[in-house]
């Protein structure tokens, strides 16, 4: 019996990944939380940042800047002045 069992706690695999954020590990080794394998991935979301899996500390924001020009096109969309719709930030 596990601790996670012991507990009467369960892990969901499929939202569950690994990103190293380190020197040292080129290949991913296959790692198994119980018989289900654990997803390797080259970035990872935390806390509304994208961390990127490199030698140094590196944070994604492209997708926070594509949501935060699409929010303000659409707030710009629905002022209907006429003039503004033409001004629509990329």
């Amino acid at each position: 019996m596990t601790e996670l069992q012991f507990l009467d706690m369960a892990v969901n695999t499929k939202n569950l990944q690994v990103c190293v954020l380190a020197l040292g590990i080129q290949d991913p080794v296959e790692m198994l939380l119980g018989e289900s394998p654990v997803n390797w991935v080259t970035s990872a979301r935390y806390l509304g940042v994208h961390l990127k899996s490199s030698v140094r500390f590196k944070c994604l924001f492209a997708n926070n800047k594509a949501k935060f020009f699409k929010v303000f096109n659409s707030i710009l969309g629905r002022l209907d002045v006429t003039p503004w719709r033409k001004s629509c930030l990329r």
